[in-house]
């Protein structure tokens, strides 16, 4: 359900609930810098910040630059500020800052000549409002806001954050309202603080029950907060919406999220090829002896089966679709022919051994148990970790490992799939088509979901 906007008519009602009144009806009309309110001594300007932070194409790129040092490998970058050095959090918000800087340096301006024309000592004011900065939470839009004004300026006494901040499932929406001081001048304070926040949370309540009734008149076109992402040389750059609860009324594990792949189903996640002993080798050169598949002798054919793979890893360079050489039995293959009704060929052993794959991935794949720190392990497993980002599955991403389990010591660890992009169903078959070509009858995974949607 979209929600509206705030409007500078909100504030004039909320200012004057508190006490205050409106200095300059018509800024259109003024030739001179002037601040909006004046309220207990104190002159109060009003800053809307409605600039989405990632509209910008060259804030992205420095955002990009930003976040791929000591991390080029990843497909997939989450924009999170807490995973950055101190120097790279400073550049970070550095760039994100841009939108209220601007604010700021013109608010402080008008702040400044109305208080040389109204005389006294009057505390000066700034009320900036997250109007649409999606990009930013709450928390630190006061905290980029409250720096751009200390170092940016002396003619602001304090500085007022406020929002309005929604956030929805498409089932339950969420809303919150902060209305926070931050004193930079404690030698001029706002005294009428409590009396603003007051009349704040009363249009916060009005505001809320005018969403329910028919004839609201408020403009509504504001959607909720969604995940903030863009792509940059192929690296797609997330910034996850914050989470709005672990504990959903009505989904039972995790809240549903978007699939912007536009397809529910897995790709291939490997590319098969039969694998023969010489007896099996033997019986199918007599069986299709015209098919030049099996070449002439069973080392020969041993060469084309390695020379193949080779190719397949020099000009695929996929960990999406390993090569995996299946075990595949001539009797099976020949009784699998008298079933589907089908002629004996090349091409139908490299059908059968596909469908053989298959069936082993789906067992390993039905098996699979997540990995905990209580787990049960079995002495040689593959290891899938999945990385769920944010609201939509395409952010996702995989890594397969090959774990051999050493008693008490620890385990060895061989990573044979790393920067997967693929969601977590995706991931577990690809690990399956791994744990075949590896002889391992075991499939374990772990899901992290530290900027999983929930």
């Amino acid at each position: 359900m979209p929600v509206g906007r705030l409007n500078e008519n909100d504030f004039d009602d909320i200012v004057v609930r508190a006490g205050g009144s409106r200095l300059v009806r018509d800024h259109a009309r003024e030739t001179r810098p002037n601040a909006d309110y004046a309220i207990g001594g104190a002159i109060v300007e009003l800053k809307l910040v409605e600039e989405e932070g990632f509209d910008k194409t060259e804030r992205q790129r420095k955002l990009a630059k930003l976040f791929r040092e000591g991390q080029s490998d990843r497909p997939t970058i989450v924009l999170d500020p807490d995973r950055l050095s101190s120097d790279q959090q400073r550049r970070y918000y550095n760039i994100m800052s841009t939108p209220l800087k601007t604010h700021v340096k013109k608010a402080a301006t008008q702040l400044e000549a109305t208080a040389k024309r109204t005389g006294g000592q009057p505390s000066r004011v700034l009320l900036l409002v997250n109007n649409g900065y999606s990009a930013l939470n709450a928390d630190d839009f006061a905290r980029i806001a409250l720096k751009c004004v200390r170092n940016d300026t002396t003619k602001i006494d304090a500085l007022i954050t406020a929002g309005t901040y929604y956030y929805s499932d498409k089932f339950d929406m969420f809303m919150s309202f902060p209305f926070d001081l931050h004193p930079v001048n404690v030698d001029r304070p706002f005294t009428s603080f409590a009396a603003l926040r007051r009349a704040w949370n009363a249009f916060a309540e009005g505001f809320m029950i005018a969403l329910i009734q028919p004839d609201d008149q408020r403009v509504r076109d504001r959607l909720p907060v969604v995940d903030l992402s863009f792509e940059i040389e192929g690296v797609r750059l997330v910034k996850p919406t914050r989470k709005i609860g672990h504990d959903p009324s009505l989904w039972q594990k995790q809240r549903p999220r978007e699939n912007s792949l536009g397809t529910e189903r897995c790709p291939p996640a490997a590319v098969t090829f039969p694998q023969l002993t010489r007896a099996d080798w033997e019986q199918c050169k007599s069986a299709m002896p015209s098919e030049r598949f099996f070449r002439d002798t069973f080392e020969a054919w041993l060469q084309f089966s390695q020379a193949e793979e080779q190719r397949h890893e020099r000009e695929a360079k996929n960990p999406h679709q390993p090569f995996v050489r299946v075990r595949t039995a001539f009797s099976e293959f020949d009784a699998w022919c008298e079933r589907e009704s089908r002629a004996r060929s090349a091409r139908a052993l490299c059908q059968f051994s596909a469908e053989v794959f298959t069936s082993a991935a789906k067992t390993l794949v039905g098996q699979a148990r997540e990995r905990t720190a209580t787990s049960i392990v079995p002495p040689a497993y593959v290891l899938v970790r999945t990385e769920e980002i944010g609201q939509d599955v395409a952010n996702d991403m995989g890594q397969v490992l090959l774990v051999r389990e050493k008693g008490a010591g620890d385990p060895q660890v061989t990573e044979v799939a790393s920067n997967l992009r693929a969601f977590f169903p995706y991931s577990l078959r690809i690990g399956a088509a791994y744990a075949v070509k590896h002889g391992l009858a075991h499939l374990m995974y772990i899901r992290d979901r530290t900027y999983a949607w929930e």
